[in-house]
């Protein structure tokens, strides 16, 4: 059983490295419920102040230099003339020389997807790069794999293969887990069933039974949604002794503006379900989350937890997070995350601290959420403060010239969720317009729809409020147009 649980947690993270996910996952009963229960909103808070809008004429920022921990350590970026990252670089300051640590590398196909993405460690001895780990990635019509080998001895071992299969509509199915055991064997089968706006409705998720080369049934997910599409209830069952039984649920209340009001954590206990966790939101005027209480059931009552309060600048940028603890005396201090921004809104350094001795000191174990892109994307850094310098990605070159042809790239990154970057070059100045489509051919969002100057642009589209599904973006510049597919995925 443990070693079915490493490894739907590791894949659970490796799916949202992948794709890009800005948002927690949660396995009931398989992880801390304190840690489950002050994430669950940290998350949602990050999911939920995305803004419609995206940057200015097409620009994209993008992190070229994180400096961690009083200018300690730091990661740097280089990118492709596409914007894609092609080496990542992380270093130590030691007695005031910068020291390799470690460093990865991607290669890409021809239409911007993942082939290789390799990782590799600093030795001091020999001064030299040592193999890590490397992921591969294969692709076809209707299924994406990638393969995880570890590095050990001087040889490649292989570890974990995924693979994910899609409907012709380009949505997910199935995703086949295998270990590495002088061949690939089963390890976990999970299947995902949709409702007709594209929601999720059940999830279930089937173990490998080496005695007898069958899928046994492991755990199952039920998620029902209100005409907002907005997730009312989910429902976690165990296969136990041939049938599932009840072993933990969700469930969530809003307001008109969609923001998620309450949650709901129960247990079932000895026939029948028991509270466990709660917790309360408030917005402000922008929907920005304000405050999130936290409550824990417990004799009977229910008994202050955590909460965590917010504040933000003018712009709506995220200023302060404040977590404090309910003790004996009251609230207590916990933690702070402070938060600073440039012009563009991008966020620039961030600090963490708790509070010890009646005073705020640097948390070492930290852990920072930066925007950027108006809060399209997102970096996640782990240290006591931080420093990021951007590299911008323009819409228009600095020097245009008379070779420039009508052309539409393919969106990068695909699949993604929730954001993706669409470029293009016009050949001549004029109206324009970006629309993105449905399987049905019904219009979802206008991207752009405005007169432009000739020269290579970029446009971002934050899928934030659509299903997962295949979509249709098309561009229009006079006598020019061109339309190409592009797959969301949750």
């Amino acid at each position: 059983m443990k070693k079915v649980v490493t490894t739907i947690l590791t894949l659970m993270l490796l799916t949202s490295l992948i794709y890009g996910q800005n948002q927690g996952f949660s396995v009931p009963k398989l992880e801390n419920k304190e840690r489950h229960i002050k994430e669950h909103d940290r998350f949602l808070l990050q999911n939920h102040n995305k803004l419609k809008s995206n940057t200015d004429k097409g620009i994209l920022y993008k992190p070229l230099v994180i400096s961690t921990d009083n200018n300690t350590t730091r990661h740097t970026y280089l990118y492709d003339s596409y914007g894609r990252v092609t080496t990542e670089l992380w270093e130590n300051l030691n007695n005031g020389v910068w020291m390799n640590s470690a460093r990865a590398t991607m290669n890409y196909d021809l239409i911007g997807n993942i082939l290789v993405r390799l990782t590799e460690t600093w030795n001091i001895g020999s001064s030299t790069w040592v193999n890590s780990d490397r992921y591969s990635y294969t692709y076809s019509s209707n299924a994406m794999t990638y393969s995880i080998e570890l590095f050990s001895s001087g040889v490649w071992m292989n570890y974990l293969q995924l693979t994910y299969t899609y409907d012709v509509n380009g949505i997910i199915q199935k995703l086949l887990v295998q270990n590495w055991n002088n061949g690939w064997e089963n390890t976990n089968l999970q299947s995902y069933f949709y409702d007709l706006n594209g929601n999720i409705v059940s999830f279930l998720d089937q173990s490998w039974d080496i005695s007898n080369n069958t899928w046994g049934n492991h755990y199952k997910h039920t998620y029902t949604y209100d005409t907002h599409n907005n997730r009312l209830t989910f429902l976690f069952e165990e296969w136990l002794n041939g049938v599932y039984v009840n072993n933990g649920r969700e469930s969530y209340t809003y307001d008109s503006s969609d923001n998620r009001l309450t949650w709901l954590w129960e247990e079932w206990e000895n026939g029948e379900w028991a509270n466990q966790r709660r917790s309360a939101t408030t917005y402000d005027s922008h929907n920005n989350m304000t405050a999130v209480l936290h409550e824990s059931w417990e004799n009977g009552a229910w008994t202050n937890f955590s909460r965590l309060t917010y504040a933000y600048d003018i712009s709506d940028n995220m200023l302060t997070e404040l977590e404090e603890n309910w003790g004996t005396q009251g609230w207590v201090n916990y933690t702070l995350l402070t938060y600073t921004y440039d012009i563009t809104r991008n966020a620039i350094t961030g600090k963490a601290e708790k509070w010890e001795n009646n005073t705020w000191v640097n948390n070492i174990y930290g852990y920072l959420t930066l925007t950027s892109n108006y809060k399209n994307d997102y970096l996640y850094v782990s240290g006591y403060n931080c420093t990021v310098q951007y590299t911008q990605f323009s819409d228009v070159d600095g020097e245009l010239n008379n070779s420039l042809v009508f052309s539409l790239n393919q969106n990068y990154p695909n699949p993604f969720n929730p954001s993706t970057s669409i470029s293009f070059s016009l050949p001549n100045d004029g109206f324009v317009t970006l629309k993105v489509y449905d399987v049905l051919g019904k219009e979802v969002t206008t991207l752009i729809n405005e007169d432009m100057n000739a020269g290579k642009h970029t446009k971002m589209l934050d899928a934030s409020n659509l299903c997962s599904g295949v979509y249709f973006y098309k561009l229009q510049a006079g006598k020019y147009n061109k339309t190409k597919k592009m797959i969301l995925i949750r």
